[in-house]
Order: structure tokens, then C-alpha cells, then sequence
């Protein structure tokens, strides 16, 4: 909130940029950068100290990076998805669309990106030939998006159930939705298992809910505040949720303890 952004070690911090603005959303480029988005500012900031920016005279929805797709940024603003390359911030490529993204998933192989959108729909944007798919279905406006490891789901959340899609060919004219029960209460945060063997849920009013499809089981979990944060550890032995009342809960997998 203080405008500021730091890349960190475990030792203390190696470097820092101020922005003028709230930092919102930070996202990193590779193991030496991280590009942020502060008002209506791009950034880029490397450990040597460099800080870049840019303007884009727009407010930021969404920002994400994909190690699949490297030196591309990709940026949701109201009506347009910019894919602004990392080492020019101000080097974009617009595609306009016919709907304003709210949240953006880049996909685990570097397809493209997909966006639940303020207008109650899903854009999937593909990588090679930069065509645009569009599917209507949802209730609500999604607020979170997540891709499984291989490509090949993606679940998304706003509705009082998970909807999970099946994007073979990452293309939403083909796509196909499953229903997951939350107990009628409304997704916030929805992530896959590094795996793929399952995936975790955390709904509006604070439950938890972790689904293992190997051994078909399903654990429900009470949170003491609405959730704000949902991240595996890379080897998937470990969930952390963060709360609203500043709490960092760390549970096993599958147990759930």
C-alpha cells in the first residue's frame, strides 16, 4: 500500500522500487525480475535495482506471466487483453474484446490465456493465431480462474458451485462444464493439485473444502475469516490459505490436518 516493491530472500531484501501508487498485482518474469501494476503504471523490477515503467492510461483488472510463454506480460484492462513484452514494458499488442476481464489464467503451456469476464462470460485467447473464443454460462462474474498442470481443465469460480471446463484444444466453442457441490455457498478460490490428482476450494462465507480425486475423497475444513489467498507448495504436500483477520493456515495433503 505504500507504493513500494521488493524482491526478497530469505536473508533480506536484495532490491526495491517505489511506484507512487497502491501496488496491486505482482507477478514474477523470471528468477532475477517481477513485473507490478500500481495505478494505471506497469513495472518492471530486476535485483540489480533497475525499476522500468510505463503508462498505460487505463486501470489494471488482471495481470499474469507463464514460464511457457516467456518475455510476454499479459495485462486485462476494460474491453482489451495487452501482451506487453517484459523487456519494453511500453512494446504492447492490443486485442480488443467485446467484454471487460475481472480475472486472467495463462496457460501451464503456453496456449494462451484464459479470462472470466464482467459480463458473466469466458474468453480464451490462443497463443498461435491470437483468435478469440467465447463461451456464455456463467451466473455470476468469475473472480478467480485455474488451469490443471496439463492444460487440459480449467475451473472457475463466482457461482455457488466449481464449474470445471474441459479445453482439450483450448478452445471455449468446444468446451465442456462439470459441477462440483460447495454445499450451495459461493467459490472465491479455487486451485489444482500440482499433481492433478484433485483440487482445493475455498468458498465466500470461509470453508475449505479439498477434493482428492486418487483416493475419491472430500474433507471440509471451517476458516475463521473469508479467505483472500489459496497456494499449493510445488510439491503439492502442503495447502496454505490466507484470511481476512491476517491468519496463514499451512494444511497437509490429502489429509488436511
Amino acid at each position: 500500500a505504500d507504493g513500494c516493491i521488493r524482491l526478497s530472500t530469505t536473508e533480506g531484501v536484495l532490491a526495491s522500487g517505489l511506484t507512487r501508487a497502491w501496488v496491486d498485482r505482482l507477478a514474477w518474469i523470471d528468477q532475477s525480475s517481477v513485473v507490478a501494476s500500481a495505478g494505471t503504471g506497469l513495472f518492471q523490477l530486476g535485483v540489480d535495482g533497475q525499476l522500468a515503467t510505463h503508462d498505460l492510461g487505463r486501470g489494471v483488472m488482471a495481470l499474469t506471466t507463464s514460464g511457457a510463454a516467456p518475455g510476454l506480460v499479459a495485462v486485462a484492462v476494460t474491453g482489451a487483453l495487452l501482451l506487453a513484452e517484459a523487456r519494453d514494458l511500453s512494446r504492447i499488442e492490443e486485442h480488443r474484446l467485446l467484454a471487460t476481464p475481472r480475472s486472467l489464467a495463462a496457460h501451464p503451456r503456453g496456449l494462451g490465456w484464459a479470462m472470466g469476464t464482467q459480463e458473466c462470460s469466458l474468453v480464451c485467447l490462443r497463443m498461435t493465431d491470437r483468435r478469440a473464443s467465447r463461451l456464455e454460462g456463467y451466473v455470476r462474474p468469475a473472480r478467480d480462474l485455474c488451469f490443471s498442470p496439463d492444460g487440459a481443465s480449467l475451473a472457475t469460480s463466482g457461482m455457488n458451485v466449481l464449474v470445471v471446463w474441459s479445453l482439450p484444444r483450448f478452445d471455449c466453442n468446444e468446451a465442456e462444464a462439470s459441477l462440483v457441490e460447495t454445499d450451495g455457498e459461493p467459490v472465491a478460490l479455487v486451485r489444482f493439485h500440482p499433481s492433478g490428482r484433485g483440487l482445493a476450494v475455498v468458498t465466500k462465507p470461509g470453508n475449505l473444502i479439498v477434493l482428492d480425486s486418487r483416493t475419491r475423497t472430500r474433507q471440509r475444513h471451517a476458516l475463521a475469516a473469508p479467505p483472500t489467498a489459496l497456494v499449493f507448495s510445488p510439491d503439492g504436500d502442503w495447502l496454505a490459505c490466507a484470511t481476512a483477520d491476517g491468519a496463514l493456515r499451512a494444511y497437509d495433503w490429502p489429509a488436511g490436518g
